[in-house]
């Protein structure tokens, strides 16, 4: 198993996870907030979808920060 290492600093990653119970997790150009009326569950087309979702579970996806530079990375394929 190698150890991630932070591409900013080259400090030694700590792995854990982005979790949601209520949205698709998701990256977007924008910044509001998606409508009441719209699909919470949803990824559009200028969005990136970032992990699973369940509707009974919610979504999570991998990811690892950076203790030094205090960022956060997420690998969108693995």
């Amino acid at each position: 198993m190698s150890i991630k290492k932070c591409p900013v600093c080259s400090n030694p990653l700590v792995q854990g996870y982005i979790k949601t119970n209520g949205e698709v997790i998701a990256w977007s150009p924008e910044s509001k907030r998606k409508s009441i009326f719209t699909s919470r569950w949803r990824v559009y087309e200028n969005e990136i979808k970032l992990g699973e979702y369940s509707f009974f579970k919610g979504g999570k996806v991998k990811a690892y920060r950076c203790d030094i530079c205090h960022k956060i990375f997420i690998d969108i394929e693995e």
